[in-house]
């Protein structure tokens, strides 16, 4: 049982949380808090930016929390993932230039037999590649 978490000093029986320095770039002061300064808003993922919670969501103990800013406002998620790394969206899964005799631009990631649409980008199944899994590695004449 250790007082405090180590992150704080006991005084008449309620810890006092000790916030680190926050690091030089960093806007939103780090914070450690709880009943035994067991959270904080900086130890959580990080996304392929560097930023935790990919700058997109709200760092609660451990946890991003998607749906909140970084300061802890409802908002609307555009995002989800262990670090809101996930892009809701699939808009970036539609081919804005559908070749003609093959539109398959009205298809997610040119239809589920080519491809599937995570996060915002398109997976491709075997034997397609592109963007959009628009090309067919070997297919012949059609």
């Amino acid at each position: 049982n250790m007082v405090c978490s180590q992150q704080g000093r006991c005084e008449c029986g309620k810890c006092i949380c000790r916030s680190p320095q926050t690091p030089p770039g960093v806007t939103t002061p780090y914070i450690r808090y709880g009943e035994f300064c067991e959270c904080s808003n900086y130890e959580c993922p990080k996304g392929a930016n560097g930023e935790i919670c990919s700058g997109l969501g709200n760092c609660h103990c451990g946890q991003c929390l998607c749906d909140q800013t970084e300061f802890g406002v409802p908002k609307i998620a555009t995002t989800e993932g262990e670090a809101c790394d996930c892009e809701l969206s699939d808009e970036m899964c539609f081919n804005p230039f559908p070749d003609e005799e093959l539109p398959t631009g009205a298809l997610s990631c040119s239809g589920p037999e080519q491809g599937e649409c995570q996060c915002n980008r398109c997976i491709c199944r075997p034997n397609y590649r592109g963007r959009y899994c628009e090309e067919c590695i070997f297919c012949g004449p059609l």
